[in-house]
């Protein structure tokens, strides 16, 4: 805002120190009270009249410049001396111009300078005008191009986007867009971005199309999408079994695959109990005797051996013992063991305890020690008899018990001789009366292995001995084989007979040769040769017309169903003797093995309640392979079947002791048969 000219005449009579009372208003000159009194020579009081209501523009007083009391003032103002005296407004300083270069003021001047009273006036502008340069108080944009956008005076203006009306928030209640904002409302630039969501982001309240609940979880959890989601336990991957291998814990299951819920529980076991094969959590060696003992702690305690005292070597000195240091002294379970060697060992100084010279050579033949060790030719087993009660052998003998010699050679009688009660092979009734009656064959129709059974690992360990994941096991093979002829040969894929020559069956026994056969296709009405080159056993049977023939070895059973048979009478047995079974090409050699069977028909037409065991070694079974052909267990060894060896994947055991040949099996297998057409 300019001064106004009575501001700024005040000003000058305070910097000139003049008596500025009396001639405030030099233009008022006809004032009769005194106004323009400026050569009065008789105002020498007038110097107190600055607040004299006659005389407030007396400040050119030209005789009270300097004599405030003196009534003669003869000093009077000269204009132009660059001193503002008397009733000056300005002398030597007068403005030029009155142009204050500002264009919301208008500019006014009076006086001159000659004068000593130029006096510039401003008033400010206050109308809204386009174009004169002023925007004027109160004025915008909108009502006056000369004003600039000015945030926060309630009108929308120039690049502003809001003034008052900003928006206090940005949210559009759309869980699917980030709302975002730019600008400040103390500006007038405050602006809202609400951008749709496309990224899977947890949390945000917000399923884009391509996301679900695995990237996602605003997403809702859909079933049968192969993605498992939200409450989902499963989808697509749904266990096929919940056991989990762990000893600790108990298996069991809930909910379905279809409803995406299936869930395994593995429940922690948190009793201690020993011989569980778990160490419950809160469980010690002191309550479970499946839990190890705290070490170190200078105690021994369940199952430590040593603790802060641990041995570091092991040494009994003695050659059929191991030195055996096991353990670690930071578990305190070092121990020194000496295991009686028990491994029939070549070479290694020691004929460990059930070792003879036939599997270790620091042994030497011990007879009698029940075993036959080179050179004896028996041991506990010498026969007492060399009648093998075969008619068609002349048996002979050398050595004896006492000396583990004894043999017996039971040679075949080749010659067609009448009377010797032998036909051999080649003979006729023509040449030779004992031929004039014809042996009686029955042929094996069906033939079950019993017990022990079958078991591998077929993604789970499966008894396999009948059938498993709908594929034939051992039995169905078996008889697959006895009852067809697959590779079209017309012969019948397996034929196994019992030849009696002749069948005494009303007598006290005889021979019969069990044997390979060669059987035509089809099995009803088929007839049978001998196989060229293949096994016949000569055994000597005796019948029983009361009582049992045949049964299982007392404990060598499980509890498998069905079991193995039992020959009842009429019926007959053979005498235990080692036999090599070959069945489907698979050799079995059965030690102790024996045959017997109920005879149906007087005379028979078919043997029942049919019994074929013997003693398989654990050393023979693993020896045996089976064909890589046949399905599940194709390159596997027998023994690795048959619960209770090292690598079998069954739990327990079905595994024997001999009385001599140590660790093995008793294999019981059940036979039918019947009477066929036989040409020797």
């Amino acid at each position: 805002m300019k001064r106004h000219l009575l501001t700024m005449a005040a000003l000058v009579c305070l910097v000139g120190t003049a008596a500025c009372g009396d001639d405030v208003a030099p233009s008022k000159t006809n004032n009769g009270n005194n106004v323009n009194n400026v050569n009065n020579s008789n105002n020498a009081n007038n110097s107190n009249n600055a607040n004299n209501s006659n005389n407030a523009n007396n400040v050119n007083n030209s005789n009270n410049a300097n004599n405030s009391n003196n009534s003669n003032n003869t000093n009077a103002a000269e204009c132009g001396n660059g001193v503002v005296e008397g009733s000056e407004i300005c002398d030597g300083d007068c403005p030029t111009s009155c142009d204050d270069s500002n264009a919301c003021t208008t500019e006014a001047s009076s006086g001159s300078a000659d004068t000593c009273d130029a006096v510039c006036a401003y008033t400010n502008i206050t109308a809204c005008t386009d174009d004169d340069g002023c925007c004027a108080p109160g004025c915008n944009t909108t009502n006056d191009n000369d004003c600039s956008p000015t945030c926060g005076n309630g009108v929308l203006e120039g690049n502003e986007v809001c003034d008052g009306d900003c928006p206090a928030s940005c949210d559009d209640q759309d869980a699917c867009t980030v709302d975002t904002s730019t600008g400040d409302a103390t500006m007038c630039d405050f602006v809202c971005t609400n951008t749709a969501i496309t990224m899977c982001v947890n949390d945000d309240g917000c399923c884009p199309s391509a996301c679900d609940a695995t990237n996602d979880n605003d997403c809702t959890p859909m079933c049968g999408n192969n993605v498992v989601e939200g409450n989902e336990l499963c989808d697509g991957n749904c266990p096929a079994s919940c056991d989990d291998q762990n000893a600790c814990t108990a298996d069991s299951s809930s909910g379905t695959a279809q409803g995406c819920d299936l869930v395994c529980a593995n429940t922690p076991i948190t009793a201690c109990t020993d011989n569980d094969g778990c160490c419950a959590p809160g469980c010690n060696a002191n309550n479970d005797n499946d839990c190890s003992a705290t070490c170190p702690n200078g105690q021994i305690e369940g199952n430590e051996t040593c603790d802060g005292n641990c041995p570091t070597s092991c040494d009994d000195q003695n050659a059929c013992t191991n030195n055996v240091l096991t353990g670690d002294p930071n578990q305190c379970n070092v121990a020194c063991t000496y295991p009686p060697i028990t491994a029939c060992t070549n070479g290694d100084g020691c004929c460990a305890p059930g070792c003879n010279a036939n599997n270790d050579d620091d042994c030497a033949p011990i007879c009698p020690n029940g075993i036959v060790e080179s050179p004896e030719t028996c041991d506990g087993n010498c026969p007492t008899t060399c009648d093998d009660n075969v008619a068609c052998t002349v048996d002979s003998s050398t050595g004896s018990a006492a000396t583990c010699d004894l043999a017996c050679t039971n040679a075949p009688i080749t010659a067609c001789i009448s009377g010797d009660g032998c036909c051999p092979s080649g003979c006729t009734g023509m040449m030779d009366a004992d031929c004039a009656v014809p042996p009686t064959v029955f042929r094996i129709n069906d033939l079950d292995i019993r017990d022990p059974h079958f078991f591998a690992n077929v993604f789970i360990c499966v008894d396999i001995t009948n059938t498993a994941f709908g594929q034939d096991g051992v039995n169905p093979l078996f008889q697959n084989a006895i009852q067809t002829d697959a590779d079209s040969d017309g012969l019948l894929d397996l034929s196994l007979g019992a030849v009696f020559q002749p069948l005494n069956q009303s007598g006290a026994g005889g021979t019969v040769t069990f044997q390979e056969m060669d059987c035509t296709a089809p099995m009803a009405g088929t007839s049978c040769s001998p196989t060229m080159g293949g096994t016949a056993v000569p055994l000597s049977y005796t019948n029983q017309t009361t009582g049992t023939c045949l049964a299982p070895v007392a404990g060598t059973t499980r509890p498998y169903t069905p079991g193995p048979n039992t020959a009842t009478a009429p019926c007959f047995s053979t005498a235990a003797q080692t036999i090599t079974l070959t069945v489907a090409g698979i050799a079995l050699t059965l030690n102790d093995a024996q045959l017997g069977a109920t005879y149906s028909g007087n005379p028979a037409t078919s043997l029942t309640n049919g019994l074929v065991f013997g003693f398989l070694t654990e050393a023979d079974a693993e020896a045996v392979t089976l064909p890589a052909d046949i399905p599940l267990v194709g390159g596997s060894t027998i023994a690795s079947l048959i619960r209770g060896y090292s690598t079998n994947c069954a739990s327990g055991s079905d595994m024997d002791i001999h009385p001599t040949l140590g660790d093995g099996w008793w294999m019981y297998l059940n036979f039918n048969a019947s009477q066929v057409t036989y040409t020797p």
